[in-house]
């Protein structure tokens, strides 16, 4: 009785053992089941910023508006088909590789690499535009106040004390009118109006209010410009006066950490396109740019959920929120019930070293993942709705006066548009049978971290310290600023000089 394995020994030499054939748990090369695996880790990691941002922006009472804290929604957007452009140029130096175009191919990929640098030079505008009006974290404090209260005041007259300052403003009582500009010699008689109110010991909240509008006043709701144009900081660039921002100071610390850890994402890419430019883009090469198509497609993911979050007020997630806590805190039943998972079904095949040799993984699914065609289309599905989301804020949509639709129409859409990169630049819709073993587990702890610490860091939000709440902003603030703004500054500062 001849078995298997002695019918092996007997076709091979006899000074040699028998030949055992490999079986490889998943029908994929080893780059691309670590790059997997890593992208799982960035799952629970991202899903854990995001759900943080989550609760702080909804636990908190006041959350400034886009254009109180310098975010240009069209730029955001046009960030946004930056990186959708660049995700397209991925797959198509993929495609390229793969027929042995290999001059097409590494001029996509220089096409990509040169997206995300313009990317990345739109955010670092976008930061120094908040850099120039303080609006960053600092310790052991910034400029950012979140009250017109005493302690504001006190922050102005001391930055208005400093030796420096005063200087500066003794050289500019000293200039003669003829050699100031119109926006000058209106920001030197408020400067000075601005000097008389907070030295004065009877100040209100009022007052202080005014202040705070003069030197960085908040655009109104509605308001056309992003910026805080006309206000002391703005005309007098070396003032840097405290300014206050409702809510501000929370708000510098989320946007610079998720966009922050974002961009160091993104440079990392950059530098991986950049090494793959060095090699000869053949065939051989395809799985080591579909790899890095895989790093830089999740990418491109988080943006496509940071841009509604960071730049669109949806106040829709507070609703979900306060169901998941309500849910949460009233089940007391637990689910015992297992699944039975079962393994991938796997066939012989050969060693990974020799499928990423040859770089057959990256050329046996040419035909199935649908061609540049389907990339196209879905390029330009990725560009409809990326339209369709800055509807919401253009005076064509039909629903303006319940913002609710909006916010959850935006949701939405970023919701489809990740579906669209995961399916099919990302190749899930061909390739999903072993992705779910790796995906799905992630995708679980995610959800699992959502749910468990959102009530309990929400419910920890609102018991707040004695000193916390005696900085913290309040929807009275907002209401006094908008009153300040609203106001005649020259006539109200004329009434409280005195």
């Amino acid at each position: 009785m001849n078995s298997p394995a002695a019918s092996i020994g007997h076709e091979s030499h006899g000074h040699h053992g028998p030949v055992l054939q490999y079986q490889p748990g998943l029908p994929l090369s080893r780059g691309k089941l670590i790059m997997w695996l890593f992208l799982s880790t960035e799952i629970m990691f991202f899903a854990a910023l995001l759900g943080s941002y989550v609760v702080l922006r909804f636990g908190a009472a006041v959350w400034p508006k886009p254009h109180h804290v310098h975010l240009s929604e069209p730029i955001g957007a046009f960030n946004t088909f930056v990186l959708i452009c660049s995700s397209v140029t991925v797959v198509l130096a993929l495609e390229a590789a793969r027929a042995n175009k290999r001059s097409l191919a590494k001029g996509w990929m220089l096409i990509t690499l040169v997206l995300g640098s313009l990317f990345l030079g739109v955010k670092a505008y976008e930061y120094s535009s908040k850099f120039d009006h303080g609006i960053y974290p600092w310790a052991p404090r910034g400029r950012i106040y979140e009250r017109p209260d005493l302690y504001y005041g006190s922050a102005v007259r001391a930055r208005l004390s400093d030796p420096a300052i005063l200087a500066k403003m003794k050289e500019l009582d000293a200039r003669p009118e003829g050699e100031l500009s119109e926006a000058e010699l209106t920001g030197r008689r408020r400067l000075k109006q601005v000097r008389e109110m907070v030295a004065n010991p009877d100040q209100q909240a009022f007052d202080l209010a005014v202040v705070a509008d003069q030197i960085m006043p908040l655009p109104g709701e509605g308001a056309d410009g992003h910026g805080h144009g006309g206000g002391l900081n703005d005309t007098f660039a070396w003032l840097q006066l405290p300014a206050v921002i409702p809510g501000g100071n929370m708000w510098a610390s989320t946007y610079f950490f998720l966009t922050g850890f974002h961009a160091i994402h993104v440079i990392v890419g950059l530098i991986v396109f950049g090494i793959i430019l060095l090699y000869e883009l053949g065939p051989q090469r395809a799985g080591m740019i579909e790899n890095a198509g895989l790093y830089w497609h999740f990418v491109d993911l988080v943006w496509i959920f940071l841009f509604p979050l960071l730049y669109l007020f949806l106040y829709f997630l507070k609703v979900l929120y306060e169901r998941c806590k309500k849910a949460i805190m009233n089940n007391s039943e637990a689910d015992n019930s297992s699944n039975v998972t079962h393994g991938p079904v796997t066939s012989p095949g050969r060693l990974p070293e020799e499928i990423d040799a040859s770089g057959e993984d990256g050329q046996q699914s040419h035909e199935e993942h649908g061609g540049i065609m389907q990339y196209m289309a879905v390029f330009a599905a990725l560009c409809f709705l990326t339209t369709m989301s800055f509807l919401t804020y253009s005076s064509y949509w039909p629903w303006k006066d319940e913002p609710q639709v909006g916010w959850a129409f935006m949701m939405a859409v970023s919701c489809t548009k990740a579906l669209l990169v995961v399916l099919f630049f990302m190749h899930v819709l061909q390739e999903a049978n072993w992705k779910y073993v790796l995906t799905i587990p992630a995708a679980m702890m995610a959800i699992f971290l959502a749910i468990m610490l959102i009530p309990d860091i929400g419910l920890r939000n609102r018991m707040v310290s004695q000193e916390r709440a005696l900085h913290m902003a309040r929807n009275s603030d907002v209401l006094l600023l908008e009153k300040a703004a609203s106001s005649d500054s020259s006539d109200e500062v004329g009434k409280h000089e005195h």
